[in-house]
């Protein structure tokens, strides 16, 4: 008695699985029909600011305006592009599905610009010319090709960038 309940329990429980499964596939199948409809709209509304005069960019990155529609054979749209400029102009003819965007660069505004970043640049342009200033003040005597020694007789400037570094750590120990 006791193995028939256990597999009657093991069998509720494969039929709350299953139903669970289904109903996951019921949902990402209704979501993804949505999903597919909003595209399919907002790709019509598109398609529709596809005229003669629109600046588009195909989908493989290249920008241009369309100059004339025709219609295919088998019914599709294709669009004659004119891309470049004066004498480096050039044409072709490209599929409605080859149309990635308008390019709507022009109507993008620009950004106020901060006056913290002009007194930032100043600040940068500063200390990069108060750094060519200390750079050319340690110049090499090109004959000996030693360096010129500092105003500091003590410390000899051997060109090590990491000697006193060393200096320091030998006086510690």
């Amino acid at each position: 008695m006791d193995i028939l309940l256990e597999t009657q329990g093991s069998n509720i429980l494969l039929w709350v699985i299953i139903g669970v499964m289904l109903l996951g596939c019921i949902w990402m199948t209704v979501s993804s029909s949505k999903r597919q409809k909003l595209y399919y709209e907002e790709t019509m509304k598109l398609r529709e600011k596809f005229v003669v005069g629109a600046k588009i960019k195909t989908v493989s990155g290249v920008f241009g305006e369309i100059v004339a529609v025709r219609t295919a054979l088998d019914g599709t749209k294709v669009f004659t592009i004119k891309s470049g400029e004066a004498e480096n102009a050039m044409t072709f003819e490209i599929d409605i599905n080859g149309i990635a965007c308008i390019d709507d660069k022009d109507e993008v505004k620009e950004e106020p610009k901060d006056e913290n970043i002009d007194d930032l640049m100043k600040k940068v342009q500063e200390t990069s010319d108060n750094l060519n200033e200390q750079a050319s003040s340690k110049v090499i005597d090109e004959k000996e090709e030693k360096p010129v020694q500092s105003e500091n007789k003590e410390e000899k400037d051997t060109g090590d960038p990491f000697e006193k570094g060393k200096k320091k750590k030998s006086k510690k120990e």
